[in-house]
């Protein structure tokens, strides 16, 4: 529906990622602004409105548009030596090493702090500093819950807070999800209407009930409808509080997915994408290039992980023209562990960007073959090759610094580890025509299944207590329900459990996989829906070893050497269409086939 998207427009006139002090309502954040370069010494308003209480917090801040604001997160210190990078990254000044202080005294450059303008004094009368409610989650529970609204809004604003933002960040950080985006919320209408209508779909989820009964989907589609409303309408939003604008465009492609409709969640990640590359260059240039805040790169890593799913699943999106980061050489020659595990995640990101023309490209070549150009791509094989090398030294390094003794129960490195099996089978083997090929990498799919395997024991029996306000029951009861995560926002191993049920021919491996599949938690990982998942998988392996005794291999002819998952069905809950490519006597066969789901 046209009304569903964003508005184009709202590319235009960005001018700041910044938060106004009224729009970010940060639970905790001290937030400082940088006065204008004048003669006089600013008088101080008798009417400045201050936050002092979080019942107060969704107060309006009167603040002028032409000052930069330094947003600076009230974080715990995560204790990284030598030192702290949540700190570092968010530019708080961390209080748990007394002998740095004097090793970062000039932050005018801190990738956490706006750059200061050139015709700022330092004679100057110090900014004033805005104190808002603390970013504990009591707090910011508190804050977020305190609107005016319906008792069923409260609700499902409570699920989204204590359940859905959890369980979005997969086996990851989630402070974008459990911290950033209620505080954003907790002051704008479209950011909170979106969070609303994604816990109501969510709690659908959750109850493993796939559907919703057809009074709920009225209200998520009227909150849904509501957030639209109020972005497309706010244009002073919409130019001045971009990061408002981005966090409802990530919550509509959240619910997008969560529903299967693909297209729409396409859109909605191009029209993010362009309003991300239009701030991009209203702030940067070649001869001025700006290091992106921690702030920024949120957004930039949660686009640049879509461009990935989006690309993987055949649909092609636009790139994002960062004015400052790591270039391709750059994953060629850095070593050294990785810091922290998102720093493992962005890495292995970036080679998967760059790797994905490659695939592409090798995957046409099957179609319409051409010598040179499959010449060009051996050269481009080894290099990612020795990339995705190059990561795995510096991912061992970082688990023999974090886990001396060598045991670890982090999902996030069996998820890492898995996805980067993934893609060193996919760039060795994608460039031959024969199916036969994927046949020399069964040790490799052996371990890629032990891994997800090592996930699906640990998810499956993860579960997370209730909000209590669902019920009304203290916080503390025992009886609160249970709810276990039905949906990621992150690419975590279904995808890859899916790649060894129809590449694998190994009899007992796939169907382990399949069997994975059906017990990995959560069933929805982005673009990837389990359900779907496994029927495509059975179906393959039926194609495949129809006739087949024994524990042979399939015969050449009898393999499939591509599926589509088409858009038309993904939201039924009874069948889906999809596409089966085959090779017969050198002729290639394209068959639609409707399967029960």
């Amino acid at each position: 529906m046209a009304q569903e998207r964003l508005p184009s427009r709202s590319a235009s006139g960005l001018t700041s990622l910044s938060l106004r002090g009224a729009d970010l309502g940060s639970a905790g954040a001290i937030v400082q602004l940088e006065p204008k370069t004048d003669s006089k010494p600013r008088k101080r308003r008798k009417n400045t409105k201050q936050v002092s209480n979080p019942s107060t917090q969704g107060c309006p801040i009167s603040i002028r548009p032409d000052i930069l604001l330094d947003r600076i997160r009230r974080v715990k210190c995560d204790e990284t030596k030598p030192q702290c990078m949540r700190c570092t990254n968010t530019g708080r000044k961390c209080d748990g090493y007394p002998h740095a202080a004097a090793l970062d005294q000039d932050k005018s450059h801190s990738p956490g702090n706006f750059p200061v303008p050139a015709s700022t004094s330092a004679h100057e009368t110090p900014a004033p500093v805005l104190e808002f409610p603390s970013a504990d989650p009591i707090l910011l529970r508190h804050s977020l819950l305190d609107f005016q609204g319906t008792q069923i809004e409260h609700r499902y604003l409570d699920f989204f807070h204590s359940q859905t933002a959890p369980s979005l960040a997969g086996h990851f950080d989630g402070y974008f999800w459990t911290t950033i985006v209620p505080q954003i919320g907790c002051s704008e209408a479209s950011v909170r209407h979106a969070m609303i209508a994604l816990g109501s779909f969510h709690e659908s989820f959750s109850l493993e009930e796939m559907g919703m009964t057809d009074s709920g989907l009225q209200f998520a589609l009227r909150q849904y409808n509501k957030a639209i409303r109020d972005l497309t309408f706010s244009k002073k939003l919409r130019e001045e509080n971009v990061a408002a604008v981005l966090t409802t465009c990530i919550l509509f492609i959240c619910l997008d997915l969560l529903r299967g409709n693909l297209k729409q969640a396409v859109d909605h990640i191009t029209g993010g994408i362009r309003i991300l590359n239009a701030h991009q260059m209203s702030i940067s240039n070649y001869l001025n290039p700006k290091v992106p805040t921690s702030f920024e790169m949120d957004f930039i890593g949660i686009f640049s992980r879509l461009i990935v799913q989006g690309n993987l699943c055949g649909y092609p999106l636009p790139p994002l023209q960062l004015a400052s980061t790591n270039t391709v050489s750059d994953l060629d020659i850095m070593q050294g562990p990785f810091i922290t595990i998102d720093d493992a995640r962005k890495s292995l990101g970036d080679i998967m960007m760059f790797a994905m023309p490659y695939i592409q490209t090798c995957m046409s070549l099957k179609f319409l073959p051409d010598k040179e150009c499959l010449e060009s791509s051996k050269a481009t094989r080894e290099r990612i090759l020795n990339q995705l090398e190059v990561w795995r030294k510096r991912m061992d390094l970082f688990i023999v610094e974090k886990y001396p003794d060598g045991k670890h129960e982090d999902m996030g490195i069996y998820t890492l580890f898995s996805g980067y099996q993934n893609s060193a089978i996919w760039t060795k083997i994608v460039i031959y025509e024969e199916e036969c090929a994927w046949d020399g990498e069964i040790e490799c799919f052996r371990e890629m299944v032990s891994l997800a395997r090592s996930v699906t024991d640990n998810s499956s029996n993860k579960t997370r207590k209730g909000p209590y306000s669902l019920v009304g029951l203290p916080r503390r009861s025992p009886k609160r329900p249970l709810w276990r995560d039905a949906i990621t926002f992150e690419m975590g191993i279904l995808p890859h459990l899916y790649f060894t049920a129809v590449r694998c021919r190994d009899s007992k491996l796939r169907r382990e996989a399949i069997k994975l599949l059906g017990l990995a938690r959560p069933r929805r990982e982005g673009f990837w829906d389990a359900r779907i998942l496994i029927k495509v998988a059975k179906r393959v392996v039926e194609i495949e070893e129809d006739g087949l005794s024994g524990e042979g291999l399939p015969v050449e002819e009898k393999r499939v050497h591509d599926t589509y998952i088409l858009d038309e069905c993904q939201n039924s809950s009874r069948m889906q269409k999809i596409v089966i490519i085959t090779k017969r006597e050198g002729e290639w066969n394209f068959k639609e086939e409707m399967i029960p789901l």
